[in-house]
């Protein structure tokens, strides 16, 4: 079992050692069932709202409370079993995963403590919950230089740097950098450590070393695509082991931010990658340090090292005896690949976009600010598909059965209806619209509306803040108001987008800074209590969004996620997309 320790201060001089520190006996920080927090109550819809608002005092048997709309059933069970607090009173216990206190008092926080790392809202955005790559993996799982007298290159996924060049000695790799320069090997294909959680673990040889010779054997991280014969390594993050001072240096570019007790011979050492930009150094299952580095789009692994005669033969050098690798993707909510703009002939100075999977075909909605709208499949226009008439605050969305439908408000009392697209006879547009009946508060605008699990789930602006409606079996039958999980969202939250994916409800939302544009997210397991992933995930990148973006409509695409949004260019607006990582089947590492 690994030793967790506190943070190794970053600022440690070279002039003393850093001895391991005793384990935290930090708690779950979860509250118990007496300290859970107050309860979730659902948010009074006042008089004429027909919201349903649970059995009254006369109401005879009692009704079971409202536990919301799991995403996904077994996981909120499986969580929920694991810690009773989790399934206690409404939201309460989960609540307490996401509000930055110590609720036990025993120094763990949120969701890097055990009994909050069931839930799914936990993964999202987190460093190591993550998914093996497998077969995509961009490092080998292992080397062994058992090469014989061939070239290192010719036997394994490395690419030789430095003269003299690395060798094979009794089985380990040797490294013939002098004092000059560097000598060793780039191993495997570049990483994305915006994205990635990469493990590298190593046992060394120390060699003989006295005084001041040049012994010495480093792993690590460069952001350096190539290196040749006359080469200084420049590492983003690294662990060297330095013989002659009887220490192992932690490193960061070049400067030393943590010096180790070098230990036992044939120690092994494990230098840990994290895409949140942490870095950890264990040696036999101990953590010795953490640190902070700069994560890029693409790193390579690099071994090097120095001898005081590259090349002697009775040297008893520093070398590297075996080393192992793993990759695992994690989805960081901020890693959003470089936007592209959508040349699409829609309406000009669009102001909100909704795009959904449904009937089989992609189709993207994009609305003007006054009544204009224009309607694609698969990036083709659609002809004759004008809105309903007087339809207004309209958005797409793919119904139970995959089919598509558009949602809007219509009416002098502006109800909100739902027709289906209808294709019959050659002739397509939008067919006859049914009043859905939910109770709309002051402000209603910009819905986004998800059918999951038999439920219909509709977010929206309102005059208080963002709106959260939801009809189905758990609310029985009945509109039910969920707005009041969402009152940590920024005030001005604009044009929300709502979907499923790896198990949890993420919500997306536009928010505004002076003359920039963000999106932020919000991500829950079950609609009540609500994670603060980030008001500011995604402002663009590009010269046609350098203003920001706003009324994202977010896809799940497999293991990722795609989203359209409105781009701002301080001029004027066009439609754009973008793409990040989020692998569905990510999960915390389980505690051995």
């Amino acid at each position: 079992m690994r030793l967790l320790l506190p943070l190794l201060a970053v600022a440690l001089g070279c002039a003393g050692l850093s001895e391991p520190l005793s384990r935290d006996d930090g708690g779950d920080g979860g509250a118990s069932p007496a300290d859970a927090g107050s309860p979730v109550e659902q948010q009074d819809g006042g008089p004429g709202m027909g919201l349903d608002a649970g059995a009254g005092a006369d109401a005879g048997p009692s009704v079971p409370a409202f536990e919301g709309i799991p995403a996904d059933p077994e996981r909120f069970l499986d969580g929920a079993a694991e810690d009773p607090s989790l399934g206690a009173t409404p939201g309460a216990g989960r609540a307490t995963c996401y509000d930055e206190l110590d609720n036990d008092g025993f120094g763990g926080l949120d969701c890097a403590v055990d009994r909050c790392r069931a839930l799914a809202s936990c993964c999202v955005d987190a460093g190591d919950c993550c998914a093996p790559m497998g077969a995509e993996a961009p490092l080998p799982a292992e080397l062994v230089f058992d090469c014989g007298d061939a070239p290192l290159e010719s036997c394994l996924a490395v690419e030789p740097f430095g003269q003299p060049r690395p060798f094979v000695d009794d089985a380990a790799l040797a490294f013939g950098g002098d004092a000059e320069f560097d000598s060793g090997l780039l191993v495997g294909a570049p990483v994305d450590l915006r994205t990635t959680r990469v493990r590298v673990g190593a046992r060394f040889a120390h060699g003989a070393c006295e005084g001041s010779c040049l012994e010495s054997a480093a792993m690590g991280f460069t952001a350096q695509a190539a290196l040749d014969d006359e080469t200084h390594v420049r590492p983003l993050v690294a662990l060297q082991l330095s013989p002659s001072r009887e220490a192992a240096h932690v490193l960061v570019g070049d400067a030393v931010v943590a010096r180790l007790p070098l230990g036992e011979e044939e120690a092994r050492w494990e230098l840990e990658l994290r895409p949140t930009g942490e870095a950890f150094v264990w040696r036999d299952e101990t953590q010795l340090a953490r640190v902070r580095y700069a994560t890029v789009r693409e790193a390579r692994l690099v071994l090097w090292g120095h001898s005081r005669n590259p090349g002697a033969t009775d040297v008893q050098r520093a070398r590297l005896l075996e080393l192992d690798a793993s990759a695992e993707r994690c989805g960081m909510a901020d890693a959003w690949e470089g936007p592209s703009e959508l040349g699409l002939d829609a309406v000009s100075e669009p102001a909100r976009v909704s795009v959904v999977e449904a009937a089989g075909a992609r189709w993207m909605l994009v609305l003007g600010e006054g009544s204009g709208a224009d309607l694609f499949r698969d990036d083709a226009a659609v002809e004759a598909a004008a809105l309903p008439e007087g339809a207004r605050e309209a958005t797409l969305a793919a119904g139970p059965s995959g089919e598509l439908e558009l949602w809007y408000l219509a009416g002098p009392d502006a109800r909100l209806h739902r027709a289906p697209w209808t294709e019959a006879e050659g002739a397509a547009g939008w067919g006859e619209a049914e009043d859905v009946g939910a109770p709309l508060p002051e402000g209603f605008a910009a819905p986004s509306v998800l059918h999951h699990r038999g439920h219909e789930i509709v977010v929206a602006e309102g005059a208080g803040g963002l709106v959260l409606l939801a009809r189905g079996p758990a609310t029985m039958g009945a509109w039910r108001d969920l707005s009041e999980g969402l009152g940590g969202v920024p005030a001005g939250a604009r044009a929300p987008s709502l979907i499923v994916h790896g198990d949890a409800y993420l919500l997306h939302y536009g928010t505004r800074s002076g003359t920039r544009w963000y999106v932020g997210l919000l991500a829950s397991d079950e609609l009540l209590a609500w994670r603060d992933v980030g008001a500011r995930v995604f402002a663009g990148g590009a010269a046609f969004d350098a203003r920001g973006a706003s009324a994202p409509s977010v896809l799940s695409e497999g293991d990722a996620l795609r989203l359209h949004y409105v781009a701002h260019d301080g001029v004027t607006r066009h439609l754009a997309t973008t793409r990040r990582v989020a692998p569905r089947a990510a999960r915390f590492e389980e505690a051995s």
